[in-house]
């Protein structure tokens, strides 16, 4: 089968016409045209339409079943055929490309075909070719920031890539926030971008059950829709899909509302600490106060009369531990809860931080020296609101220390101030036989100067030099705890 090729030049006008074979290929074809032309064929670009005749590409495949064609010759300046060659291998050899080439967008689409990231190496003016860039977005939305911020105004672009990265939503026009198909593939995606969207969509109806239904849970209660708007306040269907969101207060709710069981326990799931603000007969429901402080251990600061219940105790505790320190004096002082306070570990993020569990205890659990230990073995600093005789107990001293060279400071200060309280020459002795056995115990004191360099203060003055000698042979770098703050020079 032989073609009729006529060959037209960029301003329309015929330079030659060939006959060609069906079996030939692109670089056959550029052959004959070169012949009439006297155009090099390495600064030859041949276009079918909008198709790129490569120099491998077989005429049937392009031409069809036409038996008269006409191309597009177009004369570059650059050796057209090699780059076309070394990018169809290698779609990152774009990089090292000239400006013509990384700006010619048969190119960059041949590239593109390839592997999307190519329009990483096109040049500025095909970065903000809409036809390329629908390419590659179509290949792979993550490629959207090399793209010129123009296309944010084509919306067959941006939604190629805004549903799923709902937050460039707020950075766009206003023309294109107003755009309800676009709205609702964004809140499909995040139901909180509602918050950048026109008003008119946040006092839709639908709008606002679609974002609220897609949107994820969250405790913060400044990121709430009854924030975001109030017209929905009195629809109860509305006010359901929106407190399940989390972050909600009862204030926010219709009064009408306020009253309904079925919400305001929605409600508290989503934010269990608006417990405290609920009305006495959700308050007073043991069941469901007991499954919010399986959610969030720290409701039991508003747990009423349910602080002195032993299960709903045990329940916040193992959410978050440090909920024990709203738990009744009585049930401070169980050494169970104790024990599981100090052995959990906090399932709840939310929980504050504070200070070390013991403080939270009673008198007698402080005095129990498994809790002691326990305690000091989780911060070395519960040593300090443990009793007294516990400053002189090796295993829990070694405990703290390990952690913090700094407690050899708790064991110090003890020592003195029995000292300086005691009365009479015999009473003082005993007092120092007490204080050596603990900081002459070269074991604790190298401990905790190697744990921190600043715990040689306070070490007894004649074996400073030996701790310090006894740290090195050991190969013990003194360094500096961060928790404690100390800014010391090795």
């Amino acid at each position: 089968m032989t073609y009729e090729v006529r060959v037209m030049s960029m301003a329309s006008n015929s330079l030659c016409a060939v006959a060609a074979e069906s079996e030939w290929q692109g670089r056959d074809l550029k052959d004959a045209i070169s012949t009439s032309t006297k155009v090099p064929v390495r600064k030859m670009k041949l276009l079918f339409g909008t198709t790129l005749i490569r120099a491998t590409d077989k005429l049937a495949n392009i031409f069809g079943e036409s038996m008269e064609v006409e191309v597009l010759l177009v004369r570059q300046e650059v050796d057209f055929d090699y780059w076309l060659d070394e990018i169809s291998r290698d779609y990152r050899r774009l990089r090292k490309a000239p400006e013509e080439i990384r700006a010619d967008q048969q190119v960059v689409l041949a590239a593109i075909e390839q592997d999307a990231e190519a329009i990483k190496f096109a040049s500025e003016s095909i970065k903000a070719n809409r036809e390329c860039a629908l390419e590659a977005l179509k290949k792979n939305w993550r490629l959207y920031s090399f793209l010129d911020l123009n296309l944010w105004e084509d919306r067959d672009v941006v939604m190629l890539f805004v549903p799923h990265v709902p937050s460039v939503y707020a950075k766009l026009s206003s023309e294109m926030k107003s755009d309800r198909g676009l709205v609702e593939a964004v809140l499909r995606t995040d139901g909180w971008a509602l918050r950048s969207a026109p008003c008119n969509f946040q006092a839709d109806r639908d709008l606002v059950l679609l974002a609220a239904r897609s949107a994820t849970p969250t405790q913060r209660p400044w990121n709430n829709f009854l924030s975001i708007t109030r017209t929905f306040a009195a629809d109860k269907e509305v006010v359901m899909a929106c407190v399940a969101t989390g972050g909600c207060t009862i204030s926010q709710v219709d009064e009408a509302l306020q009253k309904d069981p079925e919400v305001l326990k929605a409600l508290i799931r989503g934010h269990p600490r608006e417990l405290a603000n609920a009305p006495g007969f959700i308050q007073e429901d043991r069941e469901f106060v007991l499954q919010m402080l399986g959610i969030d251990g720290m409701v039991l600061e508003f747990a009423g009369k349910f602080v002195d219940d032993a299960e709903c105790v045990a329940a916040a505790i193992q959410n978050s531990p440090r909920a024990i320190k709203f738990a009744s004096l009585r049930l401070r002082g169980d050494k169970t809860l104790a024990e599981m306070a100090l052995s959990s570990r906090p399932a709840n993020r939310w929980a504050d931080p504070g200070s070390p569990l013991l403080s939270y205890m009673s008198k007698e659990l402080r005095g129990d020296r498994a809790v002691v230990l326990a305690a000091v073995s989780n911060t070395w600093e519960a040593l300090e609101f443990a009793d007294a005789q516990f400053l002189k107990d090796r295993e829990v001293v070694l405990a703290a220390v390990s952690q913090s060279g700094m407690a050899l400071e708790l064991v110090a200060n003890v020592a003195v101030e029995m000292e300086d309280e005691s009365k009479g020459a015999k009473k003082k002795s005993r007092v120092k036989k007490a204080r050596n056995s603990l900081l002459e115990d070269m074991e604790v004191l190298t401990t905790a100067v190697s744990r921190n360099r600043g715990a040689l203060h306070w070490c007894p003055k004649h074996l400073q030099e030996a701790v310090e000698a006894q740290v090195k042979a050991n190969n013990h770098e003194p360094v500096v705890d961060v928790a404690d703050g100390d800014k010391l020079s090795r």
